[in-house]
């Protein structure tokens, strides 16, 4: 009996491993591997203890941004949408209860998950690579490299997401990928990858994680020579992408010009998003206490366009752009907050028990949620559930166990 409840832990937390590797490749086969991991969850017994994880008070902690949509739909008006709403970011309910019952998890477990994740993005990365090689064979256009042409698995904001966070754990976690030449190579391959895709904010996040790995190098290990190479190798690739495919370098410089001119009247992603951005604000200051409801949002959205009198934000729909935004425009004051102290839980603990990449990982996706409205779609809400989730639990386990979960 003890044996095959093993046996059942050891296949749940390989499925789990799947569901990293899976994420940035087929977003379909997402919701039947959740699915098989709750029922591997409760085949494997030990309700008991499962049980007392559950009283754990940190939990709460975790599921309740869930809790404060479940409560905003006492006053929405679109149920059906706040319906919706619910069921995509059921991760962030199904992870915590998967991640904090896990008491057979080991450093071993984590390793794993994060190597399937970086095995994923490098399948991903190639697939989006041969594909634009193809359609550049057929058609001899060099845009097919280019931002979401480019991109055929995902939209270009999450997978530069993913990238980034697949060279922090690469970066910062040892033993995802020993061998020193095939890791420079990976994390270039990456670089280019994030490049050539030109999301802003990816952009912006590797920025920050190679600026992070460079402080370490020269203050922690003092290996000078390794960030001279590691700087003449990001900034040659980097160069060379711009110059064979400027349009990346345009929509950075698009920005800036947006950002620093204040009469510009042509309408680009940033200009819109600074548009929609006023609308934003202009609602949450009618509903700064409850906000609208876990359903009207877009609603509310729509409306404020019209007012503005911005057709091109109404007829595309667009969401706030911004998670920070996007929430409190739904939940008020105490949604923003629960979502703030979420991710400020999982730096802090993280940072406690030295599980670094899983700091840095969050710091990527506070960065990413200033762009985008992340748990909008499956693509962030199950990327980011699922990591963070991955790292409250761990952390707070290692406290409680006094760190024998962290490898020495």
């Amino acid at each position: 009996m003890l044996q095959n409840k093993i046996k059942i832990s050891s296949i749940k937390n390989n499925f789990i491993a799947f569901i990293a590797f899976t994420l940035p490749l087929n977003k379909s086969l997402i919701p039947i591997l959740i699915v098989t991991t709750i029922l591997l969850t409760l085949l494997e017994g030990g309700f008991k203890e499962k049980l007392q994880q559950l009283k754990n008070p940190y939990l709460f902690l975790a599921i309740g941004f869930y809790i404060t949509h479940l409560v905003a739909m006492l006053y929405t008006s679109n149920i059906k949408a706040g319906s919706f709403d619910l069921e995509q970011k059921l991760s962030l309910i199904i992870f915590p209860l998967v991640f904090f019952t896990n008491i057979k998890f080991n450093f071993e477990n984590l390793t794993n998950i994060l190597k399937s994740f970086v095995y994923g993005c490098i399948l991903s990365g190639l697939l989006c690579a041969f594909n634009a090689l193809f359609k550049f064979y057929l058609s001899g256009d060099i845009d097919v490299f280019f931002y979401s042409q480019f991109s055929i698995i995902m939209h270009t904001s999450y997978f530069a997401m993913y990238l980034c966070c697949a060279c922090i754990f690469i970066l910062f976690k040892d033993g995802i990928i020993t061998n020193k030449l095939l890791k420079i190579v990976v994390l270039l391959f990456f670089v280019v990858l994030i490049v050539l895709i030109s999301s802003k904010s990816g952009i912006l996040s590797l920025a920050f994680v190679i600026t992070i790995k460079f402080f370490q190098d020269i203050f922690i290990h003092k290996s000078y020579i390794r960030v001279l190479i590691m700087s003449i190798l990001v900034l040659v690739s980097t160069i060379a992408t711009y110059f064979i495919f400027p349009k990346s370098i345009k929509r950075l410089m698009e920005m800036k010009q947006t950002i620093t001119s204040s009469n510009s009247s042509e309408i680009n992603t940033t200009s819109s998003r600074i548009v929609i951005w006023q609308s934003a604000l202009n609602i949450i200051s009618e509903h700064f206490i409850t906000g609208v409801g876990t359903g009207d949002v877009n609603d509310a959205l729509k409306k404020e366009y019209e007012n503005g009198g911005v057709d091109q934000l109404l007829e595309k729909k667009l969401n706030a752009h911004n998670q920070y935004l996007q929430t409190f425009i739904a939940l008020g004051l105490l949604g923003v907050l629960a979502l703030l102290a979420l991710l400020i839980a999982v730096i802090y603990f993280t940072i406690k028990v030295k599980l670094w990449e899983g700091a840095l990982l969050s710091f990527v996706i506070i960065i990413n949620m200033l762009f985008e409205s992340m748990l909008e779609t499956q693509a962030g809400v199950v990327f980011i559930a699922f990591f963070l989730m991955l790292y409250l639990s761990i952390a707070i386990q290692s406290i409680k166990t006094k760190n024998s979960i962290i490898a020495p």
